[in-house]
């Protein structure tokens, strides 16, 4: 790998959690409401 596409990978995987993680808790708040 080179060094630029070493970089996109590890900002498509930290992308990628982050998206999940807001995915995450946005469906905890719709579950929690009464």
């Amino acid at each position: 790998m080179t060094e630029s596409a070493s970089r996109t990978a590890v900002g498509l995987t930290i992308a990628l959690i982050g998206n999940a993680c807001f995915a995450f808790l946005t469906f905890s708040r719709y579950v929690a409401l009464p």
